[in-house]
């Protein structure tokens, strides 16, 4: 943002050094070493006087042209690019006769690049402020569009990201050895469930994970598995529902944890044995590092704001959405492809920026319910061009007794690995126990035993 925006006392006080830029010109038009320099730090429109942006334009037109910076090239150009208005080729020839010292380019640089940032800070204060006296803005309005700029700003100013082949391959090696020191176990957060975790390794950091299911088949009691178990494990989990309220989420954990089913406590009919398990099971979801926010719309700029405050107060490592099409876009006239398109890339930024693992919930469409096979598919992800693109891991649950009243696999799940960015895909197999509303690890002899007590049963 131009200092334009500012006022006269503010523009007075703006953050400037034409020295430097002069300085830092002379460099490049003596220098192709100086230009190579300055390319990775500052940009045209960092410069304060608007004469020497273009002039910075034109050598790095120059430069990209494979043509030789010098005066007379420079002046060409800006003619040529229709920018030479106001500039005299004398002036060009000043600047390249007043530079200091070539091999400082880089100093000049940062110095400009410096202060051009706290130009666009300063703009990005006043704006906000003008927003917030506006009568017609909305408090969160506002909060989004400074998050928004400033996250913006940061972006800008981590420069370039380009690392060797050398460093890369050494990650692979160190993730390699890793590996081997610690017997082939997980390399990241874990699911809770221990066929999963063995066929995906784990869940990297910086990945997004989506759960895709139609309803009813326990899509938020999965996500809250997967909550306990980091939680348990002392990593700080943070859960966006945006469906149902935290009391009921509560009560879902409740649940989950004590082994006692909602419908007795509901109805009022708990045993003594039931108190004896829910004490113990309360204090102990008490005692963990998981927090809850409900609020039922909340656009990708209040997931960041959300998310940064808990990081300040008690860390983060798991963040879980539930569910996907339910975050609201910045703009309510985008169809809603594109809307869900962006909110699945946005928490995929979120995870990579935070350093966590994002676990997302998402609804299924209507297609399995039209096959032979109601098993999902990538396919059945409503708007899953985006969101497939997006998942390093997509998971999709199935319960045959949701289509099938009289299946025999009652109480029995699966779940589908479709896609798995950095390793196999297969299906595990999960207890689904529709009391508690949670699943649970299920061996091959338990599945058995299962069946036959469900072939048994009247």
């Amino acid at each position: 943002m131009s200092d334009e925006y500012l006022g006269e006392e503010a523009r007075a006080q703006t953050p400037r050094d034409v020295r430097a830029e002069r300085a830092l010109l002379g460099c490049c038009l003596r220098s192709a070493q100086a230009i190579a320099e300055c390319t990775e730090i500052v940009r045209p429109q960092d410069f304060y006087r608007p004469a020497y942006g273009r002039i910075y334009q034109a050598i790095l037109a120059c430069e990209e042209a494979g043509e030789a910076a010098d005066p007379v090239t420079i002046y060409a150009k800006l003619r040529a690019l229709g920018l030479a208005e106001d500039i005299a080729p004398s002036e060009i020839e000043q600047l390249a006769g007043d530079a200091l010292r070539d091999s400082a380019a880089g100093d000049y640089a940062r110095i400009v690049a410096e202060l051009a940032r706290k130009r666009r800070l300063a703009g990005v204060a006043t704006e906000l402020r003008d927003a917030a006296l506006d009568p017609t803005r909305a408090a969160d309005d506002v909060v989004a569009r400074g998050e928004g700029a400033l996250a913006e700003e940061a972006s800008q100013h981590a420069g370039s990201t380009a690392v060797g082949i050398g460093e890369v391959v050494q990650h692979a090696m160190d993730r390699a050895d890793a590996a081997e020191r610690r017997g082939g176990g997980l390399s990241g957060l874990l699911s809770g469930f221990l066929d999963l975790d063995r066929l995906l390794g784990g869940f990297e950091t910086g990945s997004l994970v989506v759960v895709g299911a139609r309803p009813s088949m326990g899509k938020t009691a999965f996500l809250l598995g997967i909550a306990q178990a980091n939680a348990e494990r002392a990593t700080p989990v943070h859960l966006f529902s945006l469906e149902m309220s935290g009391a009921e989420i509560g009560e879902r954990l409740l649940s989950m944890a004590s082994g006692v089913s909602q419908d007795a406590r509901r109805r009022g009919s708990l045993t003594s044995g039931d108190w004896e398990r829910l004490i113990p099971a309360q204090e102990g979801l008490c005692s963990l590092s998981l927090t809850i926010d409900d609020r039922s719309e909340l656009t990708l700029s209040q997931l960041r704001l959300g998310l940064k405050a808990a990081q300040r107060r008690h860390g983060l490592g798991l963040v879980l959405v539930d569910y996907l099409q339910l975050v609201a876009p910045l703009v309510v006239s985008e169809r809603r492809e594109v809307a869900i398109r962006e909110a699945a890339e946005g928490l995929k930024a979120i995870a990579k920026d935070f350093g966590v693992v994002v676990v997302a919930a998402a609804q299924l469409n209507r297609s399995p319910e039209a096959r032979r096979d109601a098993r999902p598919q990538l396919s059945d992800l409503r708007e899953s061009g985006g969101i497939e693109q997006a998942a390093d891991v997509v998971l999709a649950l199935y319960r045959d007794e949701v289509y099938d009243r009289n299946t025999t696999n009652r109480g029995v799940a699966e779940v589908l690995v479709l896609k798995n960015r950095s390793g196999p895909t297969g299906t595990v197999t999960l207890q689904w126990d529709a009391a508690c509303t949670r699943f649970r690890d299920l061996s091959l002899d338990a599945t058995r035993a299962t069946a036959i007590t469900l072939m048994r049963a009247p």
